[in-house]
């Protein structure tokens, strides 16, 4: 009677110690997220290279993009509605200005560190992928984790930030009016060197700067400082159609932007 007692307290104490993996908590894909966003800064650390700031916008594009790959069984950059990383920031956060780049994998584990070390180990085995995380002139950077099952797919979007729209704009003006649009600086350059160019509608029209020389069919616009924030004024008189803003630094500017029409 005595050795059944005690065969009943050892199989209760003794069934936790084991059970199944099957019976382990899945990680938490914002634990996951977490940790790839350390891992990776931690991999710039060890080269001399500056931390990556974390950015909103970023981030949900990388989830966006995490989702969709699962919900719609594909792994590839260009997503189920045909959109490559610029098209998906030009749709989702169109006022974010600057380039971006973008890794995909998907992974598996039990802890959420377990996930992200392959994740990281699987990036930086990778020529193009290591390329990305180590890029000098990628400041920014948004993580998306979603998982399917037990698989999660992991998506970093990198990013070149200049600077993020600060006012809703009109989709359109008529022509010859006058708009001032403003925006927040996010470049990790100095302030002065930013540049911002309006491409007209009319690719011959002469746009005449301080010094008397001219641009054609495009102009550049200087920026009003206050503080971080700045805003730059647009004359709609150079044609009928999309004006388009760009910004860069140095005299150069990404090809991607934000658009209003005059009419």
């Amino acid at each position: 009677m005595r050795k059944e007692f005690l065969a009943v307290i050892l199989s209760v104490f003794l069934l936790p110690l084991f059970s199944s993996a099957d019976d382990r908590p899945s990680p938490d894909p914002a634990g996951i997220k977490k940790a790839v966003f350390e891992l990776t800064n931690a991999e710039r650390e060890k080269r001399g290279l500056p931390h990556f700031i974390m950015n909103l916008e970023l981030a949900d594009l990388a989830l966006i993009h995490s989702r969709n790959m699962a919900t719609h069984n594909f792994f590839s950059h260009t997503d189920h509605e045909n959109l490559t990383p610029s098209g998906r920031k030009q749709k989702y956060h169109p006022g974010l200005l600057g380039g971006i780049g973008e890794n995909i994998a998907y992974g598996y584990g039990y802890t959420e560190s377990t996930v992200a070390d392959k994740l990281i180990q699987m990036w930086m085995n990778s020529p193009g992928h290591r390329a990305n995380i180590l890029r000098k002139n990628y400041s920014h950077m948004g993580v998306g984790i979603y998982r399917n099952g037990n698989r999660y797919y992991a998506t970093q979007v990198f990013g070149t930030l200049v600077a993020r729209l600060s006012d809703k704009l009109p989709a359109t003006l008529p022509f010859g009016s006058e708009l001032k649009i403003r925006f927040s600086f996010l470049g990790m350059f100095p302030k002065e060197k930013l540049t911002v160019f309006v491409h007209f509608p009319d690719r011959n029209a002469r746009f005449y700067t301080k010094s008397g020389s001219f641009y054609t069919g495009v102009g550049p616009h200087e920026p009003e400082w206050d503080g971080e924030n700045f805003s730059i004024t647009i004359k709609f008189n150079k044609g009928r159609g999309p004006y388009r803003i760009t910004m860069g630094s140095r005299g150069r500017f990404y090809p991607e932007g934000i658009s209003i029409r005059a009419q």
